[in-house]
């Protein structure tokens, strides 16, 4: 197979061409392990570093919730969802669904995060349920907790535009190749029934959150084929 390689100071290519060669033609654009890659059939491929992120994207307003006393309650005048103080796990959480694209490089950690408007200093006891559903494999189950873990800016006062993420998920083995769904439940444990906390939140408000969305890599425009990468 012929090659084009591409350096900062020159580019090589084999000599004589022919047709059968020019389509047979590899070209990568970088430095090994961390370039841009041209495929024989014309395939991008991002290795190492040169691989990119995207979202997958959820808006919580037309997420479906369950809460029987109204502790999580729609704001159509804010495009947001209201997670009272008086939300209580297991019974009050939004439910979401996130189907993995066709992008994602394979067998890199999936990164939750949730975007709310902060009003205190105090962090809620966010905490989310997920289960990895396998394409081709038996329906998963039983739901993984996991508390949040970081926040990306710190608040200071007013009404901040606030994320916070959750530990990554790492694919379980014999993840599907393309289009696995990733599920969530969302809630606020006040009174830290988990254990997952410190302990209950002190002094808690109405919080509201706007988006539940997942960062992945990726190392593709998409899969080679509908339903392989």
């Amino acid at each position: 197979m012929n090659r084009i390689g591409l350096t900062n100071t020159a580019i090589t290519i084999p000599s004589p061409l022919s047709v059968g060669d020019i389509e047979a033609l590899v070209a990568q654009f970088g430095t090994p392990p961390n370039y841009t890659e041209f495929e024989s059939d014309g395939t991008m491929v991002a290795r190492g570093s040169a691989s990119t992120w995207r979202d997958e994207l959820q808006s919580l307003a037309s997420a479906r919730l369950l809460s029987p006393a109204g502790d999580i309650v729609l704001n159509p005048s804010e495009a947001s969802i209201t997670f009272k103080s008086s939300a209580r796990y297991p019974t009050d959480f939004a439910m979401v669904n996130h189907q993995i694209n066709h992008d994602w490089e394979l067998g890199t950690n999936i990164h939750p995060h949730l975007h709310w408007w902060q009003t205190s200093v105090a962090t809620p006891n966010w905490m989310i349920e997920y289960r990895w559903q396998k394409q081709g494999s038996a329906k998963t189950t039983g739901w993984t907790p996991i508390p949040w873990s970081s926040n990306f800016v710190v608040w200071t006062a007013g009404t901040l535009n606030q994320i916070t993420e959750f530990p990554p998920i790492v694919p379980p083995v014999g993840y599907g190749e393309v289009s696995d769904i990733l599920q969530f439940l969302i809630y606020r444990d006040v009174t830290n029934v988990n254990f997952l906390f410190a302990g209950a939140e002190v002094g808690p408000v109405d919080q509201d959150a706007v988006n539940f969305d997942s960062h992945i890599e990726t190392d593709t425009l998409g899969s080679r084929t509908e339903y392989t990468k």
